[in-house]
């Protein structure tokens, strides 16, 4: 399978929150965000969505903290890829 990979928004309730290089897999939907501007925390209890390149989109969680770099996840897909309507 093909990896997704680029430069992406992250946002929480329609409102901006960091823009990121991402780097996800399409089964299973995961893979890792780094914040490369915006807010660097993200809480493993919220719900976010990534806006990728191409127009797709993807509802995530946080799935893992990376302890060794600042502003690293690793995430979890809510369903699947997605275009917007």
């Amino acid at each position: 399978m093909d990896n997704y990979q680029g430069i992406g928004e992250v946002t929480q309730q329609g409102q901006h929150i960091s823009t990121v290089k991402y780097s996800v897999q399409p089964k299973p939907v995961e893979g890792q965000i780094e914040i490369e501007k915006g807010e660097k925390y993200l809480s493993a209890r919220d719900r976010f969505t990534l806006h990728m390149e191409g127009g797709l989109t993807l509802d995530f969680r946080i799935g893992q903290v990376s302890d060794q770099i600042e502003g690293k996840y690793y995430i979890t897909g809510i369903g699947g890829f997605r275009r917007p309507s």
